[in-house]
């Protein structure tokens, strides 16, 4: 028997459901689920950035697998903080469900439809910092509890609209309240969204061996490379950081986009790295192409996004050709990490 420890939510319950029948089908395990109240489940009226982050709602999971009251845990993988005790392993991260946000709304059907200054409810600075980069107007309000309380207080009109994860929203049977789904190139995923990771500590050889059966290799890869993207960051709950990588070419190519997010300021950056393709690098100031020129971490054939024509006729100066200019500000700080991240990204 095989004891699955978990958040006692009904999302998380579903999920650890869902972990149960998989180790039933494919492993032929029975299963019993211990359901645990979490430290971050205590602290649904504040945000959680600072309260010690996502990391609340599975240290008490972690805790259960140290005192041998639990055999395994099953994690929303974008609550799972980048630095692991190396006392636990994850050795399954099943196949990954829709890795998208959604727009719940009683009177709209979608962001374009909102008021100039709509309330927007939501407890991330990613999705926040996203939105305000797009929708500047907007109003963004700290939304906590579980789906059920997040979209009741939606429809009382304490928002006029909520965004949520559809990965959860289709696992709760509650698509009917979906308006809008909204694409990467409108809110760009967290790390590990829509994937559902497995933990056990390392020393339990037996449940390491069975767990790596229901292992989703594809989705691994992927959500790996997010995970070292946040990691080389510093990304935390604090961080207004998004993710997302996909296979290509019979998954033989990784394609990872990433945006981080000023939510105060309402600018946003990206990178992008395609394997044995060129990056795309955002230079927000000269000294950005300074550094692409001293450490040679950009190829003459790389893009280089330039935030004034002088960027752009200074990159040209050093032989960057493919340019291009756009207007927006931004903070050099943050697109200097970028630039290097393209060189660690260039090992996937």
């Amino acid at each position: 028997m095989i004891r699955i420890g978990t958040r006692n939510s009904p999302l998380a319950i579903w999920q650890a459901e869902f972990v149960a029948k998989q180790l039933q089908e494919y492993c032929n395990q029975d299963t019993t689920i211990v359901p645990y109240i979490t430290e971050g489940d205590k602290k649904l009226e504040t945000s959680l950035a600072w309260k010690g982050g996502k990391g609340l709602f599975i240290k008490d999971i972690q805790k259960a697998l140290k005192n041998n009251e639990a055999d395994i845990a099953v994690h929303s993988m974008k609550d799972v903080p980048v630095e692991q005790n190396t006392d636990f392993l994850l050795p399954a991260i099943l196949e990954r469900d829709s890795p998208y946000d959604v727009l719940i709304s009683k009177k709209y059907n979608s962001l374009d439809d909102l008021p100039e200054r709509g309330v927007i409810g939501t407890s991330s600075f990613r999705r926040s910092g996203q939105l305000l980069y797009r929708y500047p107007n907007f109003t963004i309000k700290l939304l906590r509890g579980n789906i059920n309380t997040r979209i009741n207080k939606c429809m009382q009109g304490e928002y006029d609209a909520i965004i949520l994860a559809k990965a959860g929203i289709d696992r709760m049977q509650m698509g009917n309240y979906v308006k809008q789904v909204l694409s990467e190139k409108i809110c760009l995923p967290a790390i590990g969204q829509g994937a559902i990771g497995i933990e056990c500590l390392q020393k339990n050889d037996r449940i390491v061996e069975i767990l790596q059966q229901l292992n989703h290799q594809p989705t691994r890869i992927c959500v790996e490379a997010e995970r070292t993207f946040n990691g080389y960051l510093g990304g935390n709950c604090h961080s207004p950081v998004a993710c997302f990588a996909t296979l290509e070419e019979n998954d033989n190519q990784i394609m990872m986009r990433a945006v981080v997010t000023d939510p105060q300021d309402k600018q946003l950056i990206e990178c992008y790295r395609k394997k044995k393709e060129p990056i795309i690098i955002t230079a927000t100031s000269q000294s950005i192409v300074q550094q692409l020129v001293q450490t040679k971490l950009a190829e003459k054939n790389d893009y280089i996004v330039c935030f004034s024509e002088r960027i752009a006729h200074y990159a040209h100066q050093h032989e960057f050709n493919n340019l291009h200019i756009i207007s927006k500000a931004t903070h050099s700080s943050l697109a200097a990490k970028l630039v290097e991240l393209n060189q660690k990204l260039s090992n996937y």
